[in-house]
């Protein structure tokens, strides 16, 4: 691969990289099976995955007439975009070919790593007082969590308003082990995060910090992904109805 991007995130293991493929097939997403030795690609569907079987199933190809000229030991690689988040896989070889219910199908090895890119600039969405969202910031530096709410969000930061000045005061770059994002109280995102601007606050007035999330999974990037867009459909509402 090229050197690594700075959203670029690895992950390597039979059970991450199966979980990684589940969320693409309950997604219903499209493909790109690309082959190595021949470089084409074609668009098509991953339908199962297998651990006893190490391996995936891939639907025909779109053209199907690219079944023909596939051969045994020929490997390809998978990528998909969800949610503005692009996931590829290391190459894998296709074993077997096969029909169900006349229904073409390819059978490939279980990639053993796989990649994921979070999209940049990513859409921030006001948080309205009808999501009620909060976060718990705990720090080793801190005795307590750290409790604020959320102005705004994005799948890749946030910004917080404080009530009052936190001892010690946050400083730019300090880590937060754990990032708990709270929605009416209950937990919905449980990642890490960096401090990346902080605004404190004068003769009585809020203190403001602006996050970035770290560590995110790619289900807890759906997850954010999901809440931002609720966010933005809350808003319109409220001015409809203004």
């Amino acid at each position: 691969m090229a050197g690594k991007k700075q959203d670029e995130f690895l992950i390597t293991g039979k059970q991450p990289v199966i979980k990684l493929m589940e969320r693409i097939i309950a997604s219903k997403r499209p493909v790109t099976v690309a082959f190595n030795k021949s470089h084409e690609s074609f668009s098509s569907f991953l339908f199962a995955v297998s651990a006893d079987h190490n391996a995936c199933l891939i639907d025909s190809l779109v053209p199907s007439s690219g079944n023909q000229r596939l051969i045994a030991g020929e490997s390809a690689s998978v990528q998909c975009k969800i949610d503005g988040i692009t996931s590829w896989f290391g190459a894998g070889k296709i074993t077997k070919t096969g029909k169900t219910n006349d229904q073409g199908w390819l059978q490939m090895t279980l990639p053993t790593r796989a990649w994921y890119q979070q999209r940049r600039n990513a859409f921030r969405a006001q948080a309205i007082g009808s999501l009620n969202l909060t976060v718990s910031l705990f720090s080793q530096q801190r005795q307590r969590a750290l409790e604020a709410r959320i102005d705004d969000l994005s799948v890749t930061g946030c910004r917080l308003s404080i009530p009052r000045q936190p001892t010690p005061p946050v400083i730019n770059g300090e880590e937060f082990y754990r990032c708990q994002i709270l929605r009416s109280g209950r937990q919905v995102v449980s990642c890490g995060a960096t401090a990346r601007h902080v605004e404190p606050g004068h003769s009585g007035a809020n203190s403001h910090l602006g996050l970035s999330f770290t560590n995110l999974t790619p289900q807890q990037d759906s997850v954010l992904s999901q809440l931002v867009i609720k966010l933005e459909l809350a808003m319109n509402q409220e001015r409809l109805q203004a």
